[in-house]
């Protein structure tokens, strides 16, 4: 096994955290209502996110009991860091060895913000069998997890879902280019479908979510911003 990472592994690692400060010290400027203003945007963006209010007498009570002070900062980036955690904890339920288990933590700290692989994975981890390991993450959640591409990551949500259109996996994998760019009448000759039937196909494609990772992330920092509210 030889693992390419090195320098390249400790600049991304720098520049993931810098990332989270960048967003924690933005955080740090907003009053109350603005961080809640902001929250309730992404929830609305995300439909898979839903808010939780703890009620303020609630919050300073916890606050004063526990005599801590909130530091948002460590925070945040305990929050964001999770990602990895929240993958690394479903290794628990599976079979692996040392090696296994180690080849799949630096995998999933090549993952970026939307939770994809990098596109040219093989050549930073020359790895034997690396697609073994590719396909395990691709079987972790959240769905999409692990893909090297847009067209991947959908895939990969598709093929998990039995009630997923007839012909959409057909089209995302064989027409991605024409289904993007909306030229669907040539879609619909090729399958011998019709319209209605890529359209179903779009509104299902508009359902699923092309950002895996970032979402894990921000259901995970609203989490914590409401907590110290």
């Amino acid at each position: 096994m030889k693992l390419n990472t090195g320098l390249w592994q400790g600049q991304s690692m720098k520049l993931n955290m810098t990332q989270q400060l960048t967003q924690a010290i933005e955080l740090l400027q907003y009053s109350s209502q603005e961080l809640n203003a902001y929250l309730e945007s992404k929830a609305l963006e995300n439909p898979l996110l839903q808010l939780e209010s703890v009620p303020f007498e609630e919050r300073n009570r916890s606050r004063e009991s526990s005599g801590m002070s909130i530091d948002w900062i460590e925070e945040v980036a305990v929050t964001q860091s999770t990602l990895w955690e929240h993958l690394n904890s479903q290794l628990d339920l599976k079979t692996l060895t040392n090696e296994d288990r180690n080849i799949l933590s630096l995998l999933f700290d090549s993952l970026d913000d939307n939770g994809y692989l990098p596109s040219n994975v093989e050549s930073i981890f020359e790895v034997d069998d690396l697609s073994r390991y590719i396909e395990m993450i691709h079987g972790l959640e959240p769905a999409g997890i692990g893909a090297r591409n847009l067209k991947e990551c959908l895939l990969l949500q598709i093929g998990r879902d039995i009630e997923a259109p007839k012909n959409v996996r057909s089209i995302i994998e064989h027409h991605f280019v024409d289904f993007c760019e909306k030229t669907w009448k040539t879609i619909a000759v090729e399958l011998g479908v019709s319209l209605a039937d890529i359209q179903a196909a779009a509104d299902y494609v508009k359902t699923l979510n092309p950002r895996p990772g970032q979402d894990l992330r921000l259901k995970l920092l609203i989490i914590s911003a409401r907590r110290w509210l």
